[in-house]
C-alpha cells in the first residue's frame, strides 16, 4: 500500500490536476495531506521490513540542510521567514524521504522511472497542445519578446502562439508548479529522456515505437517548443558520454558539435546565441559573480534562504 500512495504522490506532484482544473481545493491541501498520510505508513511498512534505502547519513545530511535553511533566516532576525521556507522546503524533504522508504528494489525502481517517463509524456504532450490550440495557454505558454529575455508573461485569452508568424514574440512552452520556468521543463525532459530509452529492446520493433519511439518523439517536440539552451546543452552533455565510449572523446566531441549545429540550424533555441556576450548569458555570469561575493560575505548561512534577489536582481536559475 506504502508504494501505491508514493507513486500517486509522485505523479500527482508532477501532474497538478488540482492546480489545473480544482483550484479552489489548494487552500484545503490536499497534497499535504496525502505526503503526511504517505509518509506515515511507508515509515510503518518501513518499521516492519529490514529492506529499505534509508541510511543514517542521507537524514543528516539532509536535516543539516533543513537546519541551515532556518538559521540563514533565523540570523537575520526573521524567525517567521524561517517557520515559512521549512514548511515550503518540506515538501521536496518529504518525497525525498518516502522515495528512500519505497523505492527499495530493482523492480521498484523500474515502475518509478516508468511513471516518471508517464507524467513527463502527458506534460510535454498536453504543452504542444496548448502551443497548438491556445487551450489553457495563460498557463502552459509563455510569450517572450525576442529583444527583450526578461519581458516573459501569459498570453492573452483566446490567442493561439502557433499562429504567430510575426517572429517579433518567441512562445515557450511549459508546464505547472515547479516545472512553470520553460527552462525547468524542459531539464526535467532531459532528466526523463535516458529512463525512456531504457525501455529500447532489441528485436522488438513495434513495442519500441509504441513504447519508446512515440513518447520520445512526444518529449522531443515539447523541448523544441521550450526554446530551452540549457535543455539542449543537457542532450549534448548525454549524447556526449554516450558517443565517446564508442569512439573516443575527440570524435565524440564532433558529433556533439553537429547534433548542436543541427538543432541551431532547426532553431531550437529561438534564435538565442551561446555565447557570453548575449545579454541573458552576460546576466548570468553577473549573477555567478555576485553570488560567490555573498559567499564570501556570509561563509556559514548566506544571505538567507531565496534572499538572492535581495542582493541582486538576477538570478541565474541553472
Amino acid at each position: 500500500m506504502s508504494f501505491s500512495l508514493y507513486l500517486m504522490l509522485l505523479a500527482l506532484s508532477y501532474l497538478r490536476p488540482i492546480e489545473a482544473f480544482a483550484p479552489e481545493l489548494v487552500q484545503y491541501r490536499p497534497m499535504l495531506i496525502l505526503s503526511i498520510l504517505t509518509l506515515g505508513i511507508s515509515t510503518l511498512d518501513a518499521l516492519n521490513s529490514e529492506n529499505t534505502a534509508v541510511r543514517g547519513r542521507y537524514l543528516r545530511l539532509l536535516f543539516a540542510l533543513m537546519a541551515a535553511i532556518g538559521l540563514s533566516l533565523v540570523t537575520k532576525r526573521w524567525i517567521g521567514g524561517a517557520v515559512d521556507a521549512l514548511f515550503e522546503f518540506s515538501s521536496s524533504a518529504v518525497l525525498f524521504i518516502v522515495t528512500l522508504l519505497n523505492v527499495k528494489t530493482l523492480p521498484r525502481l523500474k515502475i518509478t522511472c516508468g511513471v516518471l517517463v508517464a507524467c513527463m509524456v502527458i506534460l510535454a504532450a498536453t504543452s504542444a497542445i496548448s502551443f497548438h490550440t491556445g487551450f489553457m495557454a495563460k498557463d502552459l505558454v509563455l510569450r517572450q519578446s525576442v529583444d527583450d529575455e526578461d519581458s516573459a508573461e501569459p498570453p492573452e485569452e483566446g490567442v493561439i502562439p502557433a499562429e504567430d508568424t510575426s517572429g517579433a514574440i518567441l512562445w515557450r512552452v511549459r508546464s505547472l508548479g515547479f516545472l512553470r520556468d520553460p527552462n525547468d521543463f524542459g531539464q526535467a525532459i532531459v532528466v526523463v529522456l535516458p529512463m525512456l530509452v531504457a525501455a529500447f529492446r532489441p528485436r522488438s520493433t513495434m513495442r519500441n515505437i509504441a513504447l519508446v519511439g512515440i513518447p520520445g518523439a512526444i518529449l522531443m517536440y515539447a523541448m523544441y517548443l521550450t526554446h530551452s539552451r540549457g535543455a539542449l546543452l543537457g542532450i549534448g552533455t548525454i549524447l556526449f558520454f554516450v558517443f565517446y565510449r564508442k569512439v573516443g572523446i575527440g570524435k565524440a566531441a564532433f558529433l556533439v558539435f553537429l547534433v548542436a549545429a543541427g538543432a541551431m540550424a532547426l532553431n531550437f533555441t529561438g534564435g538565442r546565441a551561446f555565447t557570453s556576450q548575449e545579454e541573458s548569458a552576460g546576466g548570468r555570469i553577473d549573477a555567478w559573480s555576485e553570488g560567490l561575493t555573498m559567499l564570501a560575505t556570509h561563509p556559514v548561512f548566506g544571505v538567507g534562504y531565496r534572499n538572492f534577489t535581495e542582493f541582486h536582481n538576477y538570478t541565474a536559475h541553472n
